[in-house]
């Protein structure tokens, strides 16, 4: 995998204040797809955080003002397990278009420390991202790789998920 910089911020909505994405059916838009292509969600740097199992809400990914994918591919996952991409979501990508949004939030979850387990507070965790379509068509898919224990962060009642990522394609 290509390591880049991440083009667009990650944005993290306000807490409380967010909306969930919409859950239609993804619109096809006309013409020929460039290529397909799959959102993939990676765990790094685990250190001393035995699980971390995050739970998917939503998957959105958007271009050229065209719904492209809505569908929740992997519902949980289990982020210490290093060697495994999760798919999030697949989708078509239409000739003309650039860059691609995504946008990913999670729905609560659990985690499991050494010295401690519990709920995983995920309501300020949703991640925004862009792509670059001709870096994603190179391989076909784009990788948020989220930093584990970099991403938590010790809350009220258990530990908080405050993502930490980059994009790799």
């Amino acid at each position: 995998m290509k390591t880049v910089h991440v083009i667009a911020a990650i944005a993290i909505l306000g807490c409380g204040r967010h909306t969930a994405v919409s859950q239609v059916e993804s619109v096809a838009p006309p013409g020929n797809l460039a290529g397909t292509a799959h959102l993939l969600l990676l765990g790094t740097d685990p250190a001393g955080v035995i699980s971390a199992r995050p739970r998917i809400k939503s998957v959105e990914v958007r271009g050229g003002g065209w719904l492209l994918a809505n569908a929740v591919v992997t519902p949980q996952l289990e982020l210490t397990e290093t060697g495994q991409a999760w798919t999030l979501t697949d989708f078509g990508i239409p000739e003309g278009v650039t860059e691609v949004q995504f946008h990913v939030i999670f729905d609560g979850g659990s985690y499991d420390l050494q010295s401690e387990s519990g709920d995983l507070d995920t309501t300020c965790a949703d991640i925004q991202l862009t792509g670059q379509v001709a870096r994603i068509l190179e391989r076909g898919h784009a990788v948020i790789q989220l930093d584990i224990e970099g991403s938590l962060a010790p809350a009220a009642g258990g530990m908080k998920l405050v993502p930490q990522v980059v994009l790799q394609y």
